[in-house]
């Protein structure tokens, strides 16, 4: 399970009829990547619960996450952290105690906002719903829905917040109607963070998979 992030383009202000004063999610999203790429940096937390369709069963676990620049970036759930320098891409199984390294450039992990962004993009329809606040910010509702059968993720809504641009809820439906939904919470922007906080140290005993070489 991962977070999902939104990412960059230029400003070009859309307005969806139906929603008076509210605007379209082209126009949205543009904000969204426009702000993720001025930012310079971002810290936070987050509440990741994941909804079983079959069972009626749910699980939360708490993270957080570090990002710089468009390829930087450390994420901390309890079983896994993953950690990126822009060029290689860790990720650490505290279970197994295994770490797989890899090249960022071809890796199919979608942390990287400006890749998620272009990629949903592509392929899910979005418009804008409506208004909410969550935890008492004011956020504009996003709908994406996929244009193809075979993607996982189905459906997903995002909320973002109408002053900071940043996202503040996303909630995925995957192809089996499983929800998986991400709230984030103490979000910093423009923090200042060491690039070294972006290299991963290997623990002494781990396995390790390395697909770079």
């Amino acid at each position: 399970m991962k977070v999902q992030w939104t990412s960059f383009f230029i400003v070009f202000l859309v307005w969806l009829p139906g929603f008076s004063g509210v605007p379209g999610s082209d126009a949205i999203l543009d904000r969204v990547a426009e702000k993720l790429k001025s930012m310079g940096s971002l810290r936070a937390k987050f509440e990741e619960t994941y909804f079983w369709k079959l069972t009626g069963e749910k699980q939360s676990i708490q993270g957080s996450f570090l990002l710089k620049g468009e390829n930087l970036f450390r994420i901390q759930i309890p079983d896994q952290e993953i950690v990126s320098d822009g060029k290689k891409l860790w990720t650490y199984q505290k279970p197994t105690h295994r770490v797989v390294v890899d090249q960022l450039e071809s890796s199919e992990n979608t942390w990287l906002p400006q890749k998620l962004f272009l990629q949903t993009r592509k392929d899910y329809r979005h418009r804008t719903v409506g208004e909410e606040t969550i935890r008492g910010r004011k956020c504009y509702v996003v709908e994406f829905v996929g244009e193809r059968e075979d993607l996982y993720i189905s459906r997903m809504k995002v909320w973002i917040d109408q002053e900071t641009w940043i996202p503040q809820k996303i909630e995925q439906t995957d192809a089996n109607k499983n929800r998986i939904v991400y709230v984030l919470s103490e979000v910093e922007l423009g923090v200042p963070i060491e690039d070294g906080t972006f290299q991963f140290h290997i623990p002494e005993g781990a396995e390790v998979i390395d697909l770079t070489e």
